[in-house]
């Protein structure tokens, strides 16, 4: 029915016609008109005539709307959930049950209950918001890159917002910023052996149309800042583009390409930070990332290479 409505967008289509073609009662009809108008859609119903799709509502993530995310050839594969205990739970079981077929998949949630960041936090997880996971099984790449995969995640980010006008920024390892509150993360999982990685899970968090955000959570949303909501799909799909296209560039070792990116949109050098490892409190000044993209701090005691943290706070 939603083909049908799509291909005679801002004409009506005849309960006979839409009859015939779906092999349903008028009845039947009307009850899934209701239900698509209770997803979003915004249909016009007249009797005698029939019912025309009369725009495209300004945000709707369901399984038919996400399916057209295949139009380029960064997604093969999509999984959607209205709830699941996390993306990245669905992605490792679809990995392990048929690997030839996770390569390019992208799987969706509308809802999380266990969602997390890095470190086993938990992500919060309510709001029309993005949580998606995005499996790539890799040619070329080595262990050692699993850092730039987690800055293309971000960068991927960063430029999908940019499409909006929302000005975001990269805070080492992870995490986008916008006027410093938390807008996105980035979780990568990778399975390597010593000499390559064979699969990366991308999972993502994006604060789209998430209102009456609470103080306590340093967050942000799209919509905090624009005042308006935005269509999810079209971020999704920006990210996902962007974010095969850096996977890519990767694999190809321009990894130089990754940190110039990295840097043109990062927002943690040159600022004093706060930074817990191993147990450890580190307190300097970001100075810079080096050719792993570990991070450079300039200390009391000299320089500091920070290959892992648990937590990074701008003092």
């Amino acid at each position: 029915m939603l083909e049908i409505l799509y291909s005679n967008k801002g004409n009506f289509v005849s309960s006979e016609y839409l009859c015939s073609i779906t092999q349903i009662s008028r009845i039947a009809i009307w009850q899934h008109i209701k239900k698509l108008q209770k997803l979003g859609y915004i249909i016009e119903a007249k009797r005698g005539v029939g019912y025309k799709l009369t725009q495209n509502p300004p945000d709707l993530l369901n399984l038919y709307e996400i399916e057209k995310l295949k139009h380029t050839t960064a997604v093969e594969n999509i999984f959607f959930f209205e709830n699941t205990t996390s993306t990245m739970d669905e992605a490792k079981k679809i990995s392990e049950n048929n690997k030839n077929l996770a390569h390019k998949s992208l799987i969706v949630a509308l809802n999380q209950t266990q969602g997390r960041g890095r470190k086993n936090r938990h992500w919060l997880s309510f709001g029309e918001n993005i949580y998606a996971s995005y499996i790539y099984l890799p040619k070329n790449l080595m262990p050692q890159d699993g850092l730039f995969v987690m800055f293309a995640g971000c960068i991927a980010i960063v430029l999908a917002l940019k499409q909006i006008g929302i000005d975001a920024k990269i805070k080492w390892p992870n995490d986008c910023l916008v006027s410093d509150k938390k807008i996105a993360g980035v979780l990568v999982d990778a399975k390597s052996d010593i000499s390559s990685i064979d699969e990366i899970i991308i999972g993502f968090g994006v604060n789209i149309n998430w209102a009456d955000i609470p103080e306590e959570t340093n967050a942000t949303s799209v919509y905090e800042v624009t005042k308006k909501t935005t269509d999810r799909l079209f971020i999704l799909d920006k990210i996902v583009q962007y974010l095969e296209a850096l996977i890519k560039l990767i694999e190809n070792k321009r990894k130089s390409n990754i940190i110039k990116l990295w840097r043109l949109y990062d927002t943690t050098l040159s600022r004093k930070v706060e930074i817990i490892s191993d147990s450890k409190k580190i307190i300097g000044k970001a100075s810079d990332i080096d050719e792993y993209g570990f991070l450079l701090v300039e200390t009391q005691n000299g320089i500091q290479r920070i290959i892992t943290s648990d937590s990074v706070r701008f003092l």
